[in-house]
């Protein structure tokens, strides 16, 4: 029985092809060699070609045991993450697939150690730095930062509560134009609403932006299910609801209307996050929008300056803004869409 052929193209081959020695491929491909052996610009874009027709792959344990860069970074999230931090991740792989890494993700939910073993797994696998966009954990906050403290090459998303390089979110701005914009169309009794009644860091800054902004009376309710909390709207003759997120804001407009209530005439509904659809619902969803792409964008080259040990970029907090739709404002012609 013939034994089969390992395919897998070496450097050599490409040499061979090209006619130049396996060095001056490796001087192009991997940079082994390059300040001894010259390759003209010409030959050097045949290498590239020929490696590109042959699917030449690096060998990233070679390279990381010589010491390079394997161009590859890692994510750490968690598996139920709300769809704006999986929006972040995609602006974090897209910018990294144009700077040539590969992006491999690590999955944990509400277990710590875990995600602790996503990260060992990574730096088994030669991975050149991490962004972590799972970090808050109740009542896990010691134990978490006792295995991240010292970790080099580690941006966070949100602030994790001690001095280390993150890209946040001031939540602040978005919420304050919410509760204007419904106080300036006239509602007096504007509640805010969660899924969970988790101690979040994103809860704590729209609670406090709230508080600050409503002139009217306080209603604020955590861990609600959108039946339920209808109930409560109408016992407590709420005219305007701010909801954690664009899903809460669309099931409790739906439960609404299922009700006979007129979304806004009767109770004005704003979201959170600018999901896909709340631009196509009916009514079309006002919500606030947190500039997700730009943050991911932003984490990615953080997390390139920590690895180039260049000087870490500013600007690295993001302001919220509202987006006014049909669901707190009834136009009276033309588009209802506009920038709060």
């Amino acid at each position: 029985m013939s034994q089969r052929r390992n395919t897998k193209t070496r450097m050599i081959d490409i040499a061979q092809r090209v006619g130049v020695s396996k060095g001056a491929v490796a001087s192009v491909l991997s940079d082994v060699g390059k300040n001894v052996i010259r390759v003209g610009e010409a030959k050097r874009q045949e290498i590239l070609r020929v490696a590109k027709e042959m699917n030449y792959v690096p060998d990233m344990t070679a390279r990381a045991l010589a010491g390079k860069s394997g161009m590859k970074i890692g994510a750490l999230i968690d598996s139920q993450a709300p769809r704006c931090t999986y929006r972040i991740l995609w602006a974090i792989e897209e910018a990294a697939v144009k700077a040539g890494y590969r992006l491999m993700i690590g999955q944990a939910h509400d277990d710590p150690q875990s995600l602790f073993d996503c990260y060992d797994n990574f730096m088994c696998h030669g991975i050149d730095g991490v962004v972590c966009l799972a970090h808050e954990y109740q009542n896990c906050g010691e134990k978490v930062r006792s295995f991240f403290q010292n970790k080099r090459n580690l941006v966070f998303y949100e602030p994790p509560g001690w001095e280390v390089p993150y890209v946040g979110i001031d939540r602040t701005t978005g919420m304050v134009q919410a509760v204007r914009h419904l106080q300036e169309t006239g509602r007096q009794r504007i509640g805010l609403c969660f899924l969970c009644d988790k101690d979040y860091h994103s809860h704590r800054q729209r609670i406090a932006a709230y508080r600050e902004s409503n002139r009217g009376g306080e209603f604020i309710r955590m861990g609600v299910s959108p039946s339920s909390y209808v109930d409560e709207i109408l016992a407590e003759k709420l005219d305007a609801v701010i909801a954690s997120n664009d899903r809460l804001a669309a099931q409790v407009t739906r439960e609404l209307m299922r009700r006979g209530i007129r979304v806004p005439e009767d109770v004005a509904i704003i979201g959170h996050d600018n999901d896909d659809f709340s631009e196509f619902y009916y009514p079309s969803l006002s919500t606030i929008d947190q500039n997700d792409e730009a943050v991911g964008q932003k984490i990615f080259d953080l997390l390139m300056a920590l690895l180039k040990t260049e000087p870490l970029p500013g600007d690295c907090v993001f302001t919220t803004k509202l987006i006014i739709r049909e669901s707190s404002f009834k136009a009276t012609g033309g588009s209802n869409e506009k920038e709060g």
